[in-house]
């Protein structure tokens, strides 16, 4: 699986199993990345799924039907600081809304050896009034810094309303 982010390519840990899936968040909040200098480096973080889609880094654009919500799932770590990052925003067609971070991943901590990283999973749900024209849009993720003076940026995702 590729390392969401540039052109870097790892290894990942297992995905979180259905049954471990958090409840989507219902309300938009305004992304905590707005007026953050970003970072140029690349973010250690992953978007596991989108809606009923795995892995939707090798499957773009994703398919989503027109009205329809669009919930993205994953993971994301401070990797500079080996901690959990201080938030994460999901980036949909260059607006960021805060998602639900701090869910638990002790894979990823596993995975990563990083102890302190057990609960760096997020998730967040868009709702259709945001997504109001068919065709392609882009998802990316800022993981914020753990001390959330700045952000990561990665590359985006393409979606397509169908």
């Amino acid at each position: 699986m590729l390392l969401f982010g540039s052109c870097r390519t790892v290894s990942s840990p297992p995905e979180a199993s259905p049954e471990r899936a958090a409840t989507p968040t219902l309300a938009l909040s305004p992304g905590k990345s707005i007026g953050l200098r970003k970072s140029e480096r690349v973010p250690k973080c992953i978007i596991e799924k989108i809606n009923d889609t795995w892995s939707p880094q090798i499957k773009q654009p994703v398919p989503v039907p027109y009205g329809q919500s669009v919930t993205v799932t994953g993971w994301a770590v401070d990797e500079e600081r080996r901690s959990v990052a201080g938030g994460v925003d999901v980036v949909v067609d260059g607006m960021p809304y805060r998602a639900r971070y701090g869910l638990a991943r002790d894979d990823v901590a596993a995975y990563l050896g990083f102890p302190g990283c057990k609960n760096s999973g997020f998730t967040l749900t868009v709702p259709p009034s945001k997504l109001v024209e068919k065709g392609l849009h882009h998802v990316a993720l800022r993981v914020l810094a753990n001390d959330g003076t700045f952000f990561y940026n990665s590359a985006a995702l393409a979606i397509e309303l169908r």
